[in-house]
């Protein structure tokens, strides 16, 4: 059932979840005050095998990362520990945290007042969706492969695309080019649009109109 922490967040941020393959979660969150990323986690006791868990606290993280007010970090597994991208406090561009590693910088600027989002788009790689500084374009980066590129996607001023690995539901993929789903806000008809940079049909690196209507400053969620 439902349970309250104590742990402070940023006013207007909201936190990101992911579930590990040892069968934890890490929550990602902005801690209040200093807007510094931190983590929470819990390890997760099986009971015969079946799915009823028992949530054991397993430490907080608090790290020296920050994170540009009024943004979210957005965090995703990969391989046997999980990666989180951010957008850095001071500088709107696009930061990395991974379990293992660190901290980590990219060279991608982001829309000032926008959020990336990160998703597993291969056993042990990962793919980033944003808005492109400048031009609100769909921005796309990923972990192991071509690096970064920025799509002729437009999103409405201000939102934040949101990204999932590729569901084995979806027909017409050529996974050559990418095993991944980003929904978003279109530019001028406030739509949602998803992008799927792999289908055959249409051409690979298509949007395609919902023709749903969005309300302004809101941003879709895909899993």
């Amino acid at each position: 059932g439902p349970g309250a922490t104590s742990l402070g967040m940023t006013l207007s941020s909201n936190p990101s979840i992911a579930g590990l393959s040892s069968g934890s979660y890490e929550i990602a969150y902005s801690a209040q005050g200093s807007n510094d990323l931190s983590f929470d986690s819990s390890a997760i006791v099986w009971s015969w095998g079946y799915p009823q868990t028992i949530e054991l606290p397993a430490g907080l993280t608090s790290t020296d990362q920050g994170i540009e007010p009024g943004t979210n970090p957005s965090i995703a597994p990969t391989g046997t520990g999980f990666e989180t991208a951010y957008s850095a406090n001071g500088t709107n561009q696009l930061d990395m945290y991974y379990s293992g590693t660190g901290a980590g910088a990219t060279s991608v600027s982001l829309e000032p007042n926008t959020s990336p989002s990160i998703t597993q788009a291969y056993p042990a790689a990962y793919e980033v969706a944003y808005a492109a500084a400048g031009s609100d374009d769909l921005g796309l980066f990923q972990g192991a492969g071509p690096g970064n590129t920025v799509t002729n996607q437009g999103l409405a001023p201000g939102a934040s695309p949101s990204i999932t690995g590729y569901s084995p539901l979806v027909t017409g993929l050529n996974q050559n080019g990418g095993v991944y789903q980003v929904a978003f806000q279109a530019a001028g008809s406030n739509h949602l649009v998803l992008y799927y940079p792999a289908l055959s049909t249409p051409a690979p690196g298509t949007g395609i109109d919902t023709s749903q209507g969005m309300t302004s400053t809101t941003n879709p969620s895909i899993d």
